[in-house]
């Protein structure tokens, strides 16, 4: 029995030792909080100014949105997942108006 310890102590002994967690860099747009967690950091595109663009066609936007980046979602468009607080997303419908404005 003596023997099976110790077998089994150099066998654990032996095993590979498994690298540090690595945390992934959250990127522009988010941080990681004081308990490890990723966040968010503040919307900085200016949302309120871009409020009144819904219900209008997509084109205003051009109109109202000229310094800052602007990413424009048609139905069942592909969208990437990259978080950037200053940009504009506009979400349009079929008819190409526009039915939500958010930043990211």
């Amino acid at each position: 029995m003596r023997y099976a310890a110790l077998i089994t102590v150099f066998v654990a002994g032996c095993a590979p030792s498994l690298p540090p967690p690595v945390t992934p860099d959250p990127g522009e747009g988010v941080g990681l909080s004081d308990n490890g967690l990723i966040e968010r950091t503040p919307d900085t595109c200016g949302l309120p100014d871009f409020q009144p663009l819904v219900g209008q066609p997509a084109d205003s936007v051009n109109t109202v949105v000229s310094d800052q980046p602007v990413r424009i979602i048609t139905p069942g468009s592909i969208v990437t997942n990259e978080y950037n607080p200053q940009r504009v997303n506009v979400d349009v419908d079929g008819n190409n108006v526009i039915t939500n404005v958010r930043c990211g």
